[in-house]
């Protein structure tokens, strides 16, 4: 769509416009989840590769199959995604959802809760989150003193992995075009909604 808009002088698109293709959401699950296997493939040197984040893979895959806001994704607990429902209020609009977790959402939750426990971080210790930084053992949902919500180690391993991933997919880093000559923007977390 964005295409069309440029190609007609109408300016930019309103909203995100983007979409990741089954490539590229492969490619950054690896590059989240197990960066040495990519960078193998890449041919890459292993000291020139990010730490593996399995709790952002975990994210990543609940926010693709789950089609919720990223600020949201990141702030599921254990027992929101409890079963085969996810029970949630949105924190945007405050609206309460009741969606089905299928089965690569009930992955999803598996990996997030394996690498919580492989951490050896206790439910109870942060509020029952899901998603942690395995660097630095701590959620990937942080605030402010004043209650303002935000993610900034979730988005330094996002970019990090993104670098990696747009080595195979140029896409992903903005470094395409697409088939009408139009730079592709650069693969954004809050793309997978």
């Amino acid at each position: 769509a964005a295409a069309i808009y440029s190609r007609f002088d109408l300016g930019t698109a309103e909203g995100r416009l983007r979409r990741g293709t089954p490539e590229e959401c492969e490619a950054m699950f690896l590059a989240l989840s197990d960066p040495a296997a990519l960078g193998l493939e890449l041919g890459l040197h292993r000291d020139d590769l990010p730490v593996a984040q399995p709790g952002a893979a975990a994210a990543f895959l609940m926010a693709l199959w789950t089609i919720q806001r990223g600020a949201d994704v990141l702030a599921f607990t254990a027992e929101a995604t409890k079963g085969e429902r996810l029970y949630w209020r949105q924190f945007k609009t405050g609206q309460k959802v009741t969606i089905p977790l299928g089965e690569q959402a009930q992955r999803a939750r598996r990996l997030a809760i394996a690498s919580r426990e492989g951490l050896g971080l206790s439910p109870a210790a942060h509020q029952d989150l899901l998603f942690f930084d395995a660097k630095v053992r701590k959620p990937y949902l942080q605030t402010t003193k004043g209650g303002v919500r935000y993610f900034k180690r979730f988005n330094d391993h996002w970019r990090a992995a993104r670098a990696l991933a747009g080595k195979k997919h140029a896409s992903l880093i903005g470094d395409a075009l697409d088939s009408h000559g139009d730079p592709i923007k650069p693969f954004v977390f809050q793309d997978t909604r």
